[in-house]
């Protein structure tokens, strides 16, 4: 027997998806204006697939951090490389 299931839910408005790698405990690290390391408490609503929805800390063009930093000292000079996706 095959059972066809659509699930719906609502809408987490404001939120962004990001690689759940990229996150480090509560919190992310995002390249400033000024290519310094910042780090960012955020909210997390959930996880699936190696994927992060995060509610609340981000927001549209702050540029992600992928790589590990060690350590991760705030304002510490960064030297970006801008993925093209």
């Amino acid at each position: 027997m095959l059972v066809e299931v659509t699930l719906t839910g609502q809408i987490i408005r404001g939120s962004l998806v990001m690689p759940e790698t990229a996150l480090h405990g509560d919190q992310v690290y995002l390249a400033n204006s000024d290519d310094q390391l910042e780090l960012r408490p955020v909210t997390e609503a959930f996880r699936q697939d190696g994927l992060a929805v995060i509610a609340e800390g981000l927001a549209a063009g702050d540029r992600l951090v992928l790589d590990d930093v060690t350590p991760a000292i705030p304002d510490a000079n960064l030297l970006p490389i801008e993925v093209q996706s």
